[in-house]
């Protein structure tokens, strides 16, 4: 039996030490916090479709939420 090669990676090393405003968090956290809200009555209620779609929206609102702005 052959021994498989072991894979190395390598830690996330962000390009700049730049981080968001603390607008931007505050932000980012409001929106993912309404966005939880929904999520959570959709999976109480039993609509699967719209929990899925809810937690897109906090994907969405996180990422796009604490791009850096120049």
């Amino acid at each position: 039996m052959a021994r498989r090669k072991t894979i190395k990676i390598k830690p996330f090393q962000p390009k700049d030490d730049r981080l968001p405003t603390w607008e931007q968090l505050v932000k980012a956290i409001k929106e993912t916090d309404l966005y939880l809200g929904f999520a959570k009555t959709y999976i109480h209620n039993g609509h699967l479709q719209g929990a899925t779609q809810a937690l897109r929206s906090i994907k969405r609102a996180t990422t796009t939420g604490l791009k850096i702005k120049e």
